[in-house]
């Protein structure tokens, strides 16, 4: 069955990475939200895509220099009307949030290599989480040093351009999945992996023919900023 991951949530409509957007995406029938994860100075996990901030809230600086307390003072509602204020939510609570339901997550590591992964193993486990975690990552290195701490999770390589003999490289590191950007994702590749056992989630999908064309293709999933969308467009077919 094909997964609808809510990218940082419904986050055409409600503010990133914010609990209100999960919430949102949730009420819009998405499989799995899709999240960033940075540390913080204090060593919580936090959930945002960008590791500075200034874009989505009104504070300055880096998130790694700051302590939870002092981050939960902006407001991240990324100057969005319909939310007057948005706090920055711990993983902790991404995981309260769905751990009552089917729901499963798409955590993405950000950061450096080797400081948040062994959190996330530590805090994952504590919430009996790790069947409904897919690790992913731009960081290859993160996703194997995960993949050592937590065997039993499931990781999900991000890239953008090609890489030459995908599905050897998959196996070669133990990935479970494959997060290409749509537009350089073929047919070909698909069923390649699909052949492998390999799950193929690309991103962002967010034009309803694309969505058409992946769906047609066998993709596993698609990430996507309008899980609604995409649900209607899945339920069409």
């Amino acid at each position: 069955m094909i997964k609808i991951h809510a990218h940082r949530g419904a986050s055409m409509y409600a503010p990133e990475n914010t609990l209100e957007a999960a919430e949102l995406a949730i009420k819009m029938n998405a499989d799995a939200i899709e999240l960033d994860v940075h540390l913080t100075a204090d060593k919580h996990i936090v959930v945002s895509h960008d590791g500075t901030l200034g874009r989505c809230c009104d504070g300055e600086g880096d998130i790694n220099k700051q302590t939870l307390e002092q981050l939960q003072k902006y407001n991240f509602n990324n100057n969005n009307a319909k939310y007057q204020f948005c706090r920055i939510p711990t993983l902790n609570e991404f995981y309260d949030l769905v751990k009552p339901s089917n729901l499963f997550l798409n955590v993405e590591i950000k950061g450096d290599c080797g400081e948040i992964e062994p959190y996330l193993a530590d805090l994952t486990k504590q919430f009996g989480m790790v069947e409904r975690v897919l690790y992913s990552s731009f960081n290859h290195e993160s996703l194997v040093k995960i993949k050592e701490l937590e065997p039993n999770c499931k990781t999900g390589l991000l890239y953008g351009d090609t890489i030459p003999d995908i599905v050897n490289y998959c196996k070669k590191q133990g990935y479970d999945a494959i997060h290409p950007y749509h537009g350089e994702l073929t047919s070909e590749i698909i069923s390649e992996c699909i052949a492998n056992n390999i799950m193929v989630n690309p991103w962002t999908v967010d034009n309803t023919e694309d969505m058409k064309r992946l769906y047609s293709a066998g993709v596993t999933g698609i990430i996507t900023d309008c899980p609604d969308v995409a649900r209607e467009v899945l339920n069409s077919l």
